[in-house]
């Protein structure tokens, strides 16, 4: 149980820094491992305008692919952190919800009824754990 709960963190930073450095780098695209809640985490991504479009490559091999987003040739994604550590978690009532960059970012909570970004969460009243920023 405590290595899978590990395994989840060390997914979803990689996957972080992998979408980071794929920018730096001006790709179109990123391949990342196949993981339900990184789907989920993907999904929003692309409802708030970070990302294009998201390919699912093969099962046999878990990957997926990404294809990133860019706005007069600058990168769409220009602050993408992780909120809650494997050590320190970081919960919040749907009321105590912070606000990221003044209100431009975006947070990804994880509630009781998904995945979904801070303003589906202050919503439907919602509280969760907070995943990452993203601006």
């Amino acid at each position: 149980m405590i290595e899978m709960f590990f395994n989840f963190f060390n997914i979803l930073s990689d996957s972080i820094n992998r979408i980071i450095i794929s920018q730096k780098k001006k790709f179109k695209y990123v391949l990342l491992p196949f993981s339900k809640f990184l789907i989920s985490i993907l999904k929003i991504l692309i409802l708030e305008g970070y990302i294009n479009n998201l390919y699912l490559f093969n099962f046999k091999f878990n990957y997926v692919i990404i294809k990133l987003k860019y706005l007069n040739k600058n990168p769409a994604i220009t602050i993408f952190k992780n909120a809650s550590k494997s050590g320190l978690k970081t919960y919040s009532k749907y009321k105590f919800i912070p606000r990221f960059m003044n209100g431009l970012g975006t947070i990804i909570l994880s509630t009781s009824k998904g995945v979904m970004s801070d303003k589906k969460c202050k919503n439907l009243g919602i509280g969760g754990q907070i995943i990452c920023y993203v601006f």
